[in-house]
């Protein structure tokens, strides 16, 4: 089984290329109680609603504002977006997830011996589109 590292990772959102330290996606399912008092004492479950949710860690780049448009990184916004596991693969498009994300907020971090960061909390606003197939 290959392994992959995160140093080919790559997200846009806007159609823009963010240089991005990290992302996490979480993708979840929001399970629904259905116990009863046939359930025998054990608790039972249907599936609910599927959602994703994640953030998104870069430094923040002198010649590319996360706030003008594009990309238009603000709280409230609603942007298409992808993230990609490893640009450097041969079918990219396999490891690519995509979907519309609504900006919930945007941190910044300044550090006086260090670089300025901006972290960017989004929620999924409708489908997640998977990866499908390979990497190689």
């Amino acid at each position: 089984m290959a392994k992959i590292t995160g140093k080919n990772g790559r997200v846009t959102v806007d159609s823009t290329v963010i240089g991005v330290t990290q992302f996490q996606l979480n993708i979840n399912n929001e399970r629904q109680d259905c116990t009863n008092s046939e359930s025998g004492g054990w608790r039972e479950g249907v599936a609910g609603l599927d959602g994703w949710d994640g953030n998104l860690q870069a430094q923040y780049d002198s010649a590319q504002n996360p706030h003008d448009d594009p990309p238009d990184i603000k709280p409230g916004n609603i942007l298409a977006a992808t993230f990609i596991v490893d640009n450097a693969a041969t079918n990219v498009a396999n490891g690519t997830y995509s979907g519309n994300i609504f900006i919930d907020n945007c941190q910044i971090s300044l550090v006086v011996e260090g670089k300025v960061n901006y972290t960017v909390n989004f929620t999924g606003n409708g489908i997640l589109t998977y990866p499908t197939g390979t990497l190689d």
